[in-house]
């Protein structure tokens, strides 16, 4: 139940941050959230050692992924959304 309360409220929150800093580059919003989106998945590993040095490889390496898309080419942030979903 509480994962469910903390998905919901991290998408209203998500979506209140964008439409507050809907004049930014929607490249570094995008980017932003992907990094973050990276990261919250070690809050839920952080009682096992194992899997949150797994999450946490994962995400320096979504956030490296949306550091490049920023920066060089947006479709590495599709790629990185992609993957996340994977």
């Amino acid at each position: 139940m509480t994962s469910i309360i903390i998905g919901i409220s991290g998408g209203l929150l998500t979506i209140l941050l964008v439409g507050i800093f809907r004049r930014l580059d929607k490249k570094i919003i995008y980017g932003l959230t992907l990094a973050g989106i990276g990261f919250h998945y070690v809050g839920f590993t952080w009682t096992d050692i194992l899997s949150l040095i797994i999450t946490s490889q994962q995400a320096i390496g979504i956030a490296l992924i949306a550091y490049v898309g920023i920066k060089k080419n947006v479709y590495f942030l599709a790629a990185g959304y992609f993957l996340h979903g994977i």
